[in-house]
């Protein structure tokens, strides 16, 4: 992982602790993002089967509220 994510990943934990349900559709989606990108960190999303692809956009969508949250763009 590079510095970026490590930062992403832990920020994610924090916030996520206190809903062990985000946490999990997280680690889903990280797994799913590293199947995609290659060593240079360049997404490929031909490298998933079109039902990972779905999943992968089920799960960005349920955490998005959380993107929002993290990185202060939420709406209040």
């Amino acid at each position: 992982m590079t510095g970026n994510c490590v930062k992403s990943f832990a920020r994610w934990q924090i916030r996520c602790a206190a809903h062990p349900s985000c946490m999990e559709l997280f680690k889903q989606m990280v797994q799913l993002k590293l199947k995609m990108t290659d060593e240079k960190g360049i997404k490929h999303e031909e490298k998933l089967t079109k039902e990972e692809q779905q999943r992968f956009e089920q799960l960005v969508s349920k955490l998005a509220p959380y993107f929002e949250k993290i990185n202060g763009t939420a709406k209040p």
